[in-house]
């Protein structure tokens, strides 16, 4: 049995942001700030985290700021020591690191990548009402080296999950318009094609009726979950969806969610 991957499973989303990262990282070039410092921690820095290694990353960075506070590449490091706490789920730390870059940020790429970054870590937290301020203000600053197909789906989320419907569906809209084809977009059809005012519990999604209903009887037999089995047709393609449930609110969905994960079944809350 083949199931599909559920796309906004931590991991899934971990690694868009760290896509992301890096597509943010090569971006920020010299430009205007003279030459890259001639400074062993800073170039350990730079490729601990173009490897991943975040935790020698964030010693590097915060070993080269407490030698050049007044540098002209210190607003980016202080980001990149917030991009480190980030992917380590360290959101206290990562919340103040990117404030921090936000205001020594000398222009206005930077001060919009930082809001953007405050914004995902609101969402990790689900806080979503800040997440949202967050998005809107870096959307504001500049779109320039944003991954705004990202943005747009989380900022849409996050309205949802506040709400707010139809300013939601709006931005899932305007993620399709930039891109049209892969499995964010696909996830945004998915969305788009929801029940207004509803949560659901998603366990898994299939291009085969039978399936999902191999696997709605098999949770029922070995965990005794009841599933329901939801047919979409998402850009003229027919998919079947098991599910657990729906709610008007997003809170009981998440408990639910969290009650089948308990349990060893995979389930994430759309939206």
């Amino acid at each position: 049995m083949v199931r599909l991957n559920l796309y906004l499973t931590r991991s899934f989303v971990s690694g868009l942001i760290f896509f992301t990262l890096l597509l943010i990282l090569t971006a920020c070039g010299g430009a205007n700030k003279g030459p890259i410092p001639n400074d062993r921690n800073f170039k350990r820095a730079e490729q601990s985290f173009l490897q991943g290694n975040y935790p020698a990353a964030l010693n590097y960075y915060q070993a080269f700021l407490e030698n050049n506070p007044g540098s002209p590449y210190a607003p980016e490091s202080i980001y990149r020591v917030g991009l480190c706490h980030l992917t380590l789920g360290q959101y206290p730390e990562a919340i103040r690191a990117f404030e921090r870059a936000r205001r020594k940020a000398k222009n206005k790429h930077l001060r919009a990548q930082t809001m953007a970054s405050l914004g995902q870590t609101a969402m990790f937290q689900h806080n979503y009402s800040q997440a949202t301020k967050y998005y809107r203000q870096a959307l504001k600053q500049s779109k320039t080296n944003l991954p705004l197909p990202e943005v747009y789906f989380n900022l849409g989320t996050a309205l949802m999950r506040q709400g707010n419907w139809s300013d939601g569906r709006y931005y899932f809209r305007k993620l399709l318009a930039t891109r049209g084809q892969d499995r964010l977009a696909e996830a945004a059809r998915e969305r788009l094609q929801l029940p207004k005012n509803i949560f659901t519990v998603q366990i898994s999604k299939y291009r085969n009726k039978d399936n999902a209903q191999t696997h709605q009887a098999e949770l029922k037999k070995e965990k005794n979950i009841t599933a329901s089995i939801k047919m979409m047709l998402i850009n003229k393609e027919l998919f079947y969806f098991v599910w657990a449930g729906s709610f008007t609110r997003w809170r009981p969905a998440k408990q639910k969610a969290e009650e089948l994960r308990a349990k060893g079944v995979e389930a994430i809350v759309v939206p």
